[in-house]
């Protein structure tokens, strides 16, 4: 089931150029950190991802235990530099709502019965 949702997936945000990002389905909570090296581990109940957003590498990174069925599935998909305008982070945005419906489509999510919750996060993080 993992390997459908992520094949989905990553050909939905792949036709919109969205190349950073990670699935999520372990039960563990994720928090992403701008850092130069990338570092992916869980801590306690927590996955952190570690992306540089100055230097995009098109990475994707799987999180998941295929012998546990988790009740949720979490997508995320990271604004590198690339993808600001003059006006800011609303083009990148409507490019993730398409891949999150064309996903969604292809998998043949019922919306009247199925929930489906898109969170937006502009993280700040400062080492002093």
């Amino acid at each position: 089931m993992y390997d459908l949702i992520s094949r989905t997936f990553i050909e939905s945000a792949n036709k919109q150029h969205l190349f950073e990002r990670a699935i999520l389905a372990n039960g563990l909570t994720p928090i992403v950190r701008s850092r130069l090296e990338e570092d992916h581990k869980a801590a306690g109940e927590l996955q952190k991802l570690s992306v540089n957003p100055f230097e995009p590498n098109n990475i994707f990174t799987l999180h998941f235990d295929g012998d546990c069925l988790d009740d949720s599935v979490q997508f995320m998909i990271i604004a590198t530099k690339d993808y600001k305008m003059s006006q800011g982070y609303g083009k990148f945005l409507n490019l993730v709502e398409q891949a999150f419906r064309a996903t969604a489509e292809k998998l043949n999510y019922v919306t009247t019965k199925e929930e489906s919750v898109i969170r937006l996060h502009q993280y700040l993080d400062y080492d002093l």
